[in-house]
């Protein structure tokens, strides 16, 4: 086994470190979303055969390019700066369209964008340190990765489009493409900003990953904020340890709203028709699907997604949980508060043990949703539970129906 992590307490943390075949100690003061070129990308880069030579020279380029003082020659500076006055001029829906072949790069850099600027502005921070808890100004660019792209009539007025592509690289539909340039060349004529960056090849993201870093930072510094911490993180992470803490005594945990069962249809069509009413003028819906990825149930939430989108005109995101923490989660909790959320869970029928704990791996992932789902109430922001049971797949199809009869589309 081989160890990538910060000197001292993470490392000591591991039982047997000393006997690690090998150990790689990462800069102590790089956060995790700009440590793409680091070795917590660099090191698996090289296992998978990736020429870390051109890779990383892609990446110096980029850092050379992003030192000129004119934004027109400066692709960070550039970008930056389209990122935080458009989001500050109230789009900051930040939605990308990436050709297949670069999709990865999507939900990377969703987490660098949500992570870094959904917060309170340092303005505000210091006003409240100041003042008795004045109301916060909470600013954010919400990126929005893998939505299915839609008619004009579909969007608000909130929207930003990214078109990455690859050059060279028709895909295996060609057809496909085209039919997604002519749908942006439709959009932009409709008064929405497309920003377009075409990478040469693969081995080119070494310079996006520099090139999204910088501008996110700078996107930070024109909207007030900080784009190097994460404080709402840990709100969610100290719920879940209460939740375990009433596991590991053998209570029921306390607090949260009681998730709304799949198995009642109708009963789910009520809950979910009351829940849109609380949607927000310029808001995001976003869904936490606290189940196992799959390629069905990425269709499924797919064409949940698209339908909220193109009947309530709002931008919609996706984000497995719990991985989703950790990305869009910081800015769920501290950005604008104009989040609309959908928590589904289910059952754990095979369920496992975890060693030394009073609590199994299910229960894990239950107080992780239980806790995420506490920290959104207590932001005031709408949150509805929705218990999928034992067979997600069924449980996906239910809430599908029943989110059509509430949009009134059935």
């Amino acid at each position: 086994m081989a160890a990538i992590t910060d000197p001292d307490k993470s490392l000591k943390s591991i039982p047997h470190h000393d006997q690690l075949r090998e150990v790689f100690l990462n800069p102590p003061d790089v956060g995790g979303r700009y440590s793409a070129l680091t070795y917590v990308g660099l090191v698996p880069g090289a296992l998978l055969g990736i020429d870390l030579d051109v890779l990383l020279e892609k990446a110096r380029a980029m850092v050379v390019a992003c030192g000129a003082t004119d934004p027109a020659s400066n692709p960070g500076l550039a970008l930056g700066i389209a990122m935080g006055v458009l989001a500050a001029n109230g789009r900051d829906k930040l939605t990308f369209v990436i050709d297949r072949e670069l999709a990865a790069f999507g939900p990377w850099v969703e987490q660098l964008i949500a992570e870094s600027t959904g917060k309170e502005t340092l303005a505000s921070v210091a006003k409240r340190a100041h003042d008795a808890a004045p109301p916060a100004a909470r600013v954010g660019v919400v990126p929005v990765d893998g939505e299915p792209i839609g008619a004009v009539s579909t969007y608000g007025n909130d929207r930003v489009f990214v078109r990455i592509t690859l050059n060279g690289s028709a895909g295996p539909d060609p057809s496909i493409g085209s039919k997604v340039d002519a749908r942006l060349a439709e959009l932009a004529a409709a008064g929405h900003p497309v920003i377009r960056i075409a990478v040469g090849s693969k081995i080119e993201l070494g310079a996006e990953f520099v090139r999204w870093e910088i501008a996110t930072a700078l996107a930070s510094i024109v909207l007030g904020i900080d784009p190097f911490d994460q404080p709402n993180v840990e709100e969610a992470k100290t719920n879940t340890r209460a939740v375990l803490a009433a596991y590991e005594s053998g209570a029921a945990p306390s607090g949260g709203s009681t998730a709304v069962s799949a198995a009642d249809e109708a009963a789910l069509g009520d809950a979910l028709k009351a829940h849109l009413g609380k949607l927000v003028a310029n808001g995001y819906a976003s869904i936490q699907a606290y189940v196992a990825q799959t390629p069905a149930r990425d269709k499924a939430l797919s064409g949940i997604r698209t339908l909220l989108r193109d009947k309530t005109h709002r931008a919609t995101t996706v984000g497995y949980g719990p991985r989703f923490l950790h990305s869009t989660g910081q800015l769920h909790k501290g950005g604008a508060p104009i989040g609309w959320f959908l928590q589904l869970i289910a059952e754990h029928p095979d369920d496992r043990e975890i060693p030394g704990k009073a609590y199994t791996f299910g229960s894990l992932i239950d107080a992780q949703a239980i806790g995420d789902a506490q920290t959104i109430e207590s932001h005031d922001l709408p949150i509805l539970r929705i218990n999928l049971g034992s067979d997600p797949d069924a449980g996906l199809a239910t809430l599908g129906r029943a989110l059509a009869a509430a949009l009134g589309t059935a």
